[in-house]
């Protein structure tokens, strides 16, 4: 049975849609934990970037909309065209796991870093916390 697709409307009552399974996917593998705090941020992160003439970008930075060429869109009409933009920034660590475990049979794995500052494996069926070993000796990586 195919899962419904989400739709969030936006501040500008726009409304965003994922652009497919494995997207709504990602953000629910990411945030399900805290589901409606998430999509309340990424309404306000997208609003803000709006209101800024802003896209935001994977390394973390955000570019002027003329300058998101050749890769992406110049112009946003609305909060939702922008939301594919932001959603993506969000939700790459995890919809990269979602790819690489399906292509690999589960065998690759995406890390990311939670707000927490805490490692996070990310894979088709989830995610979960990752626990590295201490060093033995303050010398050692």
């Amino acid at each position: 049975m195919r899962q419904k697709i989400i739709e969030i409307k936006m501040f500008d009552g726009s409304v965003f849609r994922f652009p497919n399974a494995t997207w709504q996917k990602a953000f629910l593998i990411k945030y399900g934990d805290r589901l409606n705090e998430a999509i309340l941020a990424f309404k306000e992160a997208t609003k803000n970037f709006f209101d800024a003439k802003l896209v935001p970008t994977k390394f973390g930075t955000a570019i002027p909309w003329e300058e998101n060429a050749p890769t992406g869109p110049t112009f946003f009409r609305n909060h939702a065209e922008l939301g594919r933009e932001v959603m993506y920034v969000c939700i790459r660590a995890a919809l990269m796991g979602i790819i690489l475990s399906e292509q690999t049979g589960g065998k690759a794995a995406v890390i990311g870093i939670s707000k927490e500052g805490k490692l996070v494996e990310y894979t088709k069926n989830g995610k979960r916390e990752i626990t590295l070993p201490r060093a033995e000796q303050e010398d050692e990586c």
